[in-house]
């Protein structure tokens, strides 16, 4: 009789779980392990700073499927201290792509540290290098 009392225990908290995640939308990642993020830049060689540069990301799963709507959080910096940052917006152009111009301050290497919150919630954080020369 004990047995079959656990059973019916666990049973009911097993349902009650279930229903409580249907209620309450709890989802789990949908993206997290599996999005990719492609880059690029124009110019590739920067001989002003009257000119932003321009980036093109791309954001997929690995079944190259788009992933849209997601919110990047950019903070572009030097590859050497004493720099102020720059904090540049992107926006979602279409289907996985994403564009953002930055006014650089100087020439040289640059970095980007990307924050993207997917629709799902999930927070991804990627790191891009560039030089200008």
């Amino acid at each position: 009789m004990k047995k079959f009392a656990v059973i019916v225990l666990f049973l009911a908290v097993g349902f009650g779980l279930f229903f409580l995640k249907k209620n309450f939308n709890i989802h789990s990642a949908k993206y997290y392990d599996d999005t990719i993020m492609t880059w690029d830049y124009f110019p590739k060689k920067m001989t002003d700073l009257n000119n932003p540069v321009e980036f093109i990301f791309n954001l997929t799963d690995k079944k190259k499927n788009p992933i849209p709507n997601a919110k990047f959080e950019i903070e572009a910096n030097m590859n050497h201290g004493g720099m102020v940052p720059i904090f540049p917006a992107a926006r979602f152009i279409k289907d996985s792509t994403y564009q953002s111009s930055i006014k650089l301050t100087m020439l040289g290497e640059w970095m980007l540290f990307i924050t993207i919150t997917l629709p799902d919630g999930q927070i991804i954080k990627k790191e891009v290098r560039f030089n200008t020369n």
